[in-house]
C-alpha cells in the first residue's frame, strides 16, 4: 500500500486520507483500498470473516449491506493521471466552468425529484399521505430537519458533498482548481439546489419511516411482497418489529437515535441503515458509485461530465421501477392481474412527476424571461407542446440524447456533431466552439458565459416585462447588440428540433439543456389561421422534427428569435420549403442576406410560382405579411 501511495506523492495512508485521496474504511473492510481485489471478493471475505454462526438469510443480508458500504466508500485512486498535474487541474476547471453555465437552473430542475420518494414507496403511501409529508416538512421544518440530521440522511454542507462526489476521488484541495470550482458550492446554495435537495431528503426520511413500519406490519400478516421490501433495505422483520415496540414507548426519534450496545440500540442502528438506503435510492446525488468504472478516471469524467445525474436516475429510479414491475409480474397469478397491479403502481407516480415537471418548467420560463413568459407563452400557446415540455422536465426521458448518434448512424446521417451531442452538454458545447472549424463567434462567446448562457433576457432575447428595471436592462442589452452587424453568418452549431411551431418557426434543444426559438431566414409561410398554414407546418414537421440539424445563424430578428438557415444532411430546409410551394420568399432583411443566398431563394420561389405548386395553386393566395396586416386591422375594428 505504501508503494502504491508514493506514486502520488503521499508518504502515509493518513496523509492520503487527510488530503481526500482516500476515505477511512469501515471497520472490518480494510481490504477496500487494495486495487487488485474485485467487489465480489471483498463481499465474500467480509461475509466469511463476520458471518460465522449466521443463518443463510442473515448472511445474505450482510452481503447486501457490505456491497452497499463498499460501493459508497470505495473511491479507488487512479494510476493514469497524477492529481497534482496541470492537466488534471485544467480538466477540473473546464468541467467546473461548464457546470456554472449548465447547472444554473439545477435547483428548479430538481423539483420533479420530489416525486421519486413517492415512487420508491411502491404504493405503500397514497397521494394524500405524500402531500401530508410535504406540508409537515414545511410546517415542522426545524424539528424534522434535526431528526433527518440525526438519521444521517441530511448533510449541512450538501453542496460540498455534491461537488466532491461529482469530480472523482481527488475532489479535495488537490486538483480542486483555483477559480471556477470554488464557485460551484455557492451556485448550488443560491440557486436553491442545496435547500431543495435537503428538503427532498427530509421528506424521503419521513416516507422511509412510514414505508418500513407499514411493510413490517403487512409482512407480519404473511405478505411475501412486504418481506421482500424489507429485505431490499437489508432489514429483518424481527428487527423492525422490536424497534416498533420500542418506538411505541420512547417515540420514533428517541428510539432511532439511541446509542449503546443493547439490543434496542442495535435494532435502531439496523433500521437507520435501512432508512438511509431508502433515502439514497430516492434522492439523486452524484456519486462515483453511480457511474461506470471508466468514468472515475479524470479524463473519463470529462466525457461523462453531468451525465452522472442521468445515469443515477436511470439506474436507481427507472431501473428500480423496472425491477418492481418484473417482480409484481411474477407475484401475480395472471397477466391481467399483473397489468392492473402495475398500473396502480405507475399511474399515481406518473401524475406526480407531471405535476412537478409543470412547476419546474413554469418557474424556469418565468426566471428566464424576468416574469413575462410562462410555460404556455414559451410554447407559443400550444397545449400539446407545453405538455410535452412538462414531460421532458420530469427527467423520465433524460437518457434520450444518448441515442442520438445511434439513431443518426442507423438512418444514414452520422456526424461528429451528432456524436458530440450524444456525449453530453460539455463535449457538445466544446465541439461547437472548437471542433467545427469555424472559430468562435462573438455570439458563441456570449452564450458561453454563465447567466448569459441560460437567461435569454440578459442577452436581449425573448419577451420581458414592459415596465420596471427588467425592461430597462433589456432595452440597454438590445441597444448594445444593435451596434453589431447581426446579419453576418455566425458559426454553425448542431441542435435537435423538439418542436415545430408553424411553417417557419421551430424550437430547438441546445446541448446545455436550454431551448431556443429559430425563425427560418428568408422565407415566410401562411399563418395557422390562413389557408395553407397547417400544410406548411406539417411539411416542416415531416422534414426535421426530432432530428439533429445544423443551425447557420444570422443573428436575431425583432421578436428575439434566431434568424437562421437550417440544414439537414447538407440540404437547405429553408430553400426546400420554397421549392415545395409551402413558403413565400420574404424581402424582410433581404438586403442583409448574402447575395448568393438571396439569388438561390428568389429563383426557387419564382420557379415554383411558375409551376403553380403548393400555395401558388390558389390564384387568390395572400402573402402572409398582407394577411397579418388585414387581421390586425380587423381586430382593431377598422
Amino acid at each position: 500500500m505504501g508503494e502504491y501511495l508514493k506514486q502520488y506523492g503521499f508518504e502515509t495512508k493518513a496523509q492520503a486520507i487527510e488530503q481526500g485521496f482516500l476515505r477511512e474504511p469501515n471497520e472490518g473492510l480494510y481490504e477496500w483500498y487494495d486495487p487488485e481485489l474485485g467487489l465480489k471478493d471483498l463481499v465474500t471475505r467480509s461475509v466469511e470473516r463476520q458471518g460465522e454462526g449466521m443463518s443463510p438469510r442473515q448472511k445474505k443480508t450482510l452481503a447486501m449491506r457490505t456491497d452497499k458500504i463498499i460501493k459508497n466508500y470505495m473511491e479507488r485512486p487512479d494510476k493514469a493521471l497524477d492529481p497534482k498535474s496541470l492537466r488534471y487541474n485544467l480538466i477540473g476547471e473546464v468541467r467546473a466552468f461548464e457546470s456554472l453555465g449548465t447547472l444554473l437552473f439545477s435547483g428548479v430542475a430538481s423539483i420533479p425529484e420530489l416525486a421519486v420518494a413517492f415512487v420508491r414507496a411502491k404504493g405503500e403511501l397514497n397521494l394524500r399521505g405524500f402531500a401530508s409529508a410535504l406540508f409537515n416538512n414545511v410546517q415542522d421544518f426545524s424539528e424534522l430537519r434535526e431528526f433527518a440530521e440525526a438519521m444521517g440522511t441530511v448533510d449541512r454542507n450538501i453542496a460540498d458533498v455534491m461537488l466532491t462526489e461529482m469530480y472523482t476521488p481527488y475532489a479535495s484541495e488537490i486538483g480542486r482548481g483555483r477559480f471556477f470550482r470554488r464557485a460551484l458550492p455557492y451556485l448550488f446554495r443560491y440557486n436553491m439546489n442545496e435547500p431543495l435537495v435537503n428538503y427532498t431528503r427530509m421528506v424521503s426520511t419521513q416516507v422511509a419511516v412510514q414505508f418500513i413500519s407499514q411493510s413490517s406490519v403487512k409482512a407480519g400478516e404473511g405478505s411475501k411482497r412486504h418481506e421482500r421490501y424489507l429485505e431490499e433495505l437489508g432489514l429483518d422483520q424481527a428487527v423492525v418489529r422490536r424497534w416498533l415496540s420500542d418506538a411505541t414507548f420512547k417515540g420514533t426519534k428517541e428510539s432511532l437515535t439511541q446509542g449503546g450496545m443493547g439490543q434496542h440500540a442495535l435494532d435502531a442502528e439496523h433500521v437507520r441503515d435501512g432508512i438511509n438506503r431508502f433515502v439514497n435510492e430516492s434522492v439523486l446525488r452524484p456519486s462515483v458509485a453511480e457511474r461506470p468504472t471508466w468514468a472515475n478516471h479524470p479524463l473519463g469524467t470529462f466525457i461523462f461530465h453531468l451525465k452522472t445525474f442521468a445515469y443515477s436516475f436511470n439506474k436507481n429510479v427507472l431501473g428500480g421501477l423496472a425491477r418492481e414491475v418484473a417482480a409484481r409480474h411474477k407475484e401475480n397469478p395472471t397477466a391481467a392481474a399483473a397489468i392492473a397491479d402495475n398500473a396502480a403502481l405507475l399511474a399515481p407516480g406518473l401524475l406526480l412527476f407531471m405535476l412537478f415537471g409543470a412547476m419546474s418548467d413554469e418557474l424556469r420560463n418565468r426566471i428566464k424571461s424576468f416574469g413575462a413568459e410562462g410555460s404556455y407563452e414559451a410554447n407559443d400557446e400550444d397545449w400539446t407542446d407545453m405538455v410535452a415540455k412538462w414531460a421532458d422536465r420530469t427527467g423520465l426521458f433524460t437518457s434520450a440524447p444518448f441515442f442520438d448518434p445511434i439513431y443518426d448512424t442507423v438512418t444514414g446521417d452520422p456526424s461528429a456533431s451528432s456524436f458530440a451531442f450524444g456525449m453530453g452538454p460539455t463535449t457538445s458545447h466544446l465541439y461547437d466552439l472548437f471542433g467545427d472549424g469555424e472559430g468562435i463567434s462573438g455570439d458563441e462567446a456570449l452564450k458561453s458565459l454563465p447567466l448569459l448562457r441560460q437567461i435569454p433576457a440578459l442577452r436581449g432575447e425573448g419577451r420581458v416585462k414592459e415596465t420596471g428595471p427588467e425592461r430597462w436592462m433589456y432595452s440597454n442589452m438590445v441597444r448594445v447588440q444593435e451596434r453589431k452587424p447581426e446579419r453576418r453568418q455566425q458559426a454553425p452549431y448542431t441542435a435537435r428540433v423538439i418542436g415545430v411551431l408553424d411553417g417557419d418557426t421551430v424550437e430547438i434543444s441546445l446541448p446545455d439543456g436550454g431551448t431556443e426559438r429559430v425563425r427560418l431566414f428568408g422565407i415566410d409561410t401562411a399563418e395557422s389561421s390562413q389557408p395553407g398554414g397547417d400544410a406548411a407546418g406539417a411539411a416542416l414537421k415531416a422534414m426535421i422534427l426530432g432530428k439533429n440539424v445544423a443551425i447557420h445563424s444570422y443573428g436575431k430578428e425583432r421578436h428575439g428569435r434566431n434568424l437562421a438557415r437550417i440544414l439537414l444532411g447538407g440540404k437547405d430546409i429553408n430553400a426546400e420549403m420554397l421549392r415545395t410551394g409551402h413558403a413565400w420568399y420574404t424581402h424582410t432583411y433581404a438586403d442583409e442576406m448574402p447575395a448568393g443566398l438571396r439569388t438561390i431563394y428568389a429563383e426557387a420561389a419564382n420557379r415554383v410560382k411558375g409551376e403553380n405548386k403548393g400555395v401558388w395553386a390558389d390564384e387568390y393566395a395572400i402573402n402572409p405579411q398582407d394577411w397579418r396586416a388585414i387581421m390586425s386591422k380587423y381586430k382593431r375594428g377598422q
